[in-house]
C-alpha cells in the first residue's frame, strides 16, 4: 500500500472478525472511521484516533457497551475511512482491553472453558498413539502439537515449544478431547504473578494470551533479515494451516519442497533453506550468511518469492479476499514493530 493513498480497508465479518479489525487498526495507528452493517441493517460506527478507539455508537447505544453488541455480530460488512472523525469522545477502555474482551466474548471460549479449564493442564493420549488409528485425520499443525504431549508438558508449555498461540492450542486441543483422541491427567500448580491476577479474577484465559505473545516475540531476533523474514513466512503458513481446507498434509509437503528445490535452480543459496515438518529451517542458512553475507539480499529476494507462492496457492484455495485479509493481518503483526520497519525489507514481499 502507498503511503500517499489514504488507507481503507473493506470486507466482510465471515472472513475478518472484529478481534482482528482491532488489531489491524491498532497497530497500524489509523485515525478514522470504522463502519461495520449487518445483514438486517443495523449499523455501527467505530472511530479511531492513532488506534486507540474514543468514540463508538450502534443500536442506539454509545460508548464502551458498543463493542460488546458489535461482537455478537457475526454476518455483515465492514469498511474503515481514513480521515473521518467526531469532536466528541465516549470510550473510557484503553485499546488493549477492548480488544482482549472482544476475543473473551466469542461463543465458544465458553465451550472450550468447559473442558480447558486452564493452560496449566496436562494431557496424555487415550490410546497409546494417534498415528496407530485408522480413523483419524490430523492437518500438520495439529500433528505438530501431538508430538509434544508426553504426559508432562502443559498447554502452555506446548504453545511456547511450537510457537503456536495459546488461543490455536486450546482450540485444537479441545477438539481432541471432545473426540476422545487426547485427555486431562493433571493440572500443574505453579505460583506466578500472573497466575495470582487471574485467580483474583477468575481464570482468565486473555491474560495468557497477552502474556505468550510477549513472550514469543522475544524469543525472535527482530533485528536479523533473515530470522524476520523466514518468521512471516512461517507464521503465514500457520495462519493458512488453522484457516482450514488450503492444504492437507501431503499437498503442502510437497508443494513446499517442490517450489524450494525450483527456487534452488535459480538461487544457490536456497539449497540452503530447509523443510521441516511443513517450516521453513534456516538453520543452515544462516551459518552460510555469516560467510557470504552479499547473499543475504538473494535468500530475501527467494523468500519474498516463496511468500508470494503461498499467497497465491491461498487465492485460489478458499477466496482471494479472506487469503489477503489473513495475510494482511500476520504483515501488520510483524512489519510494523519499529526493529523490524529499520531493516527495510518489507519490499521484498507482496503488497496487498
Amino acid at each position: 500500500m502507498s503511503n500517499d493513498a489514504p488507507f481503507r480497508l473493506e470486507g466482510t465479518l465471515q472472513d475478518v472478525n472484529l478481534t482482528h479489525l482491532l488489531q489491524i487498526l491498532h497497530s497500524k495507528k489509523r485515525s478514522g472511521r470504522l463502519l461495520i452493517t449487518t445483514k438486517q441493517g443495523h449499523k455501527g460506527e467505530l472511530y479511531f484516533r492513532n488506534g486507540e478507539l474514543y468514540y463508538a455508537q450502534a443500536v442506539k447505544q454509545l460508548g464502551d457497551e458498543v463493542i460488546s453488541i458489535i461482537n455478537t455480530w457475526k454476518f455483515g460488512t465492514f469498511i474503515f475511512e481514513e480521515g473521518l472523525d467526531v469532536e466528541i469522545s465516549n470510550v473510557k477502555t484503553d485499546m488493549i482491553n477492548i480488544i482482549m474482551s472482544t476475543v473473551r466474548n466469542i461463543d465458544e471460549w465458553s465451550e472450550i472453558e468447559k473442558k480447558i479449564p486452564s493452560i496449566k493442564i496436562i494431557l496424555d493420549f487415550v490410546r497409546p498413539s494417534p498415528q496407530g488409528s485408522g480413523n483419524v485425520s490430523l492437518r500438520p499443525i495439529e500433528y505438530k502439537l501431538l508430538e509434544q504431549i508426553d504426559g508432562k508438558k502443559t498447554i502452555e508449555r506446548i504453545s511456547e515449544i511450537t510457537e503456536i498461540s495459546i488461543i490455536d492450542v486450546c482450540t485444537i486441543f479441545y477438539r481432541m478431547i471432545s473426540v476422545g483422541l487426547v485427555t486431562i491427567i493433571a493440572t500443574v500448580e505453579e505460583k506466578t504473578e500472573l497466575e495470582e491476577t487471574s485467580k483474583e479474577r477468575g481464570f482468565n484465559i486473555i491474560d495468557w494470551i497477552k502474556h505468550l505473545f510477549d513472550h514469543t516475540a522475544r524469543q525472535i531476533d527482530f533485528t536479523s533479515p533473515i530470522t524476520v523474514a523466514t518468521y512471516f513466512f512461517n507464521q503465514l503458513m500457520q495462519e493458512y494451516e488453522i484457516s482450514r481446507g488450503l492444504f492437507d498434509s501431503i499437498t503442502l509437503s510437497t508443494s513446499l519442497n517442490a517450489r524450494l528445490k525450483l527456487l534452488a535452480e535459480k538461487y544457490t543459496i536456497v539449497s540452503h533453506i530447509k523443510e521441516n515438518n511443513n517450516r521453513l529451517d534456516i538453520t543452515e542458512l544462516k551459518n552460510v550468511l555469516i560467510k557470504q553475507r552479499p547473499e543475504e539480499r538473494t535468500a530475501l529476494i527467494a523468500l519474498g518469492e516463496l511468500t508470494s507462492f503461498l499467497l497465491e496457492d491461498a487465492r485460489n484455495s478458499f477466496s482471494p479476499k479472506s487469503a489477503e485479509q489473513r495475510y494482511f493481518k500476520i504483515h501488520s503483526k510483524i512489519f510494523t514493530r519499529p526493529e523490524v520497519q529499520k531493516l527495510k525489507i518489507e519490499k521484498f514481499f507482496p503488497n496487498v
